[in-house]
């Protein structure tokens, strides 16, 4: 773990020596540059509220609620692309197809935060439910929309940016 962060672990010899990085050099862990990995799997849509550590962007009431309408928007307004609930709607004037997604969060997140994570040309829009960390862990369908081989144990670091949670709910549904 690093002093400065408490709770928030960073890749192991064997992840560093696989992708050959160098764990006091190439990350970066603030509240405006987060280095996360890919790393699969974890957490379906299709599950209940729930935040891991307790730790609300606002408060309990307002995460349950978020999640929910989240959660629906995902299964009951988006076109299912290989596994993954898929959208496309506005960010920062750009035009994106995303991938809807739960998990793990980034930069300074809590959960109820959203983010918008990049890789190649793909994008997932994620609602965090857990804690932050390295292992940008998502749900099931969104992993493999961004990275076909995102099963886990990848060297994908991929952009990360906060983003409103609403910016999705005017979305165009993707056929």
């Amino acid at each position: 773990t690093n002093p400065k962060y408490p709770g928030v672990t960073l890749p192991g010899p064997q992840r560093r020596d696989k992708c050959g990085w160098s764990t006091t050099s190439n990350f970066e862990w603030n509240a405006t540059d987060n280095t996360c990995i890919l790393n699969g799997q974890g957490y379906p849509i299709t599950q209940g509220p729930s935040c891991s550590n307790s730790v609300y962007k606002t408060n309990v009431s307002d995460f349950t609620a978020a999640y929910l309408k989240w959660q629906a928007f995902a299964l009951h307004n988006t076109a299912l692309v290989d596994g993954a609930h898929v959208a496309e709607f506005e960010v920062d004037g750009q035009q994106i197809k995303a991938a809807m997604s739960i998990g793990h969060g980034v930069l300074d997140g809590k959960c109820g935060s959203c983010f918008l994570i990049k890789q190649g040309d793909r994008y997932v829009a994620q609602l965090q439910t857990d804690v932050r960390a390295w292992s940008l862990e998502l749900s099931t369908g969104a992993n493999l929309w961004l990275a076909s081989d995102n099963v886990g144990g990848t060297c994908y670091v991929p952009e990360v940016k906060p983003m409103s949670c609403d910016a999705v709910y005017g979305a165009l549904r993707v056929v």
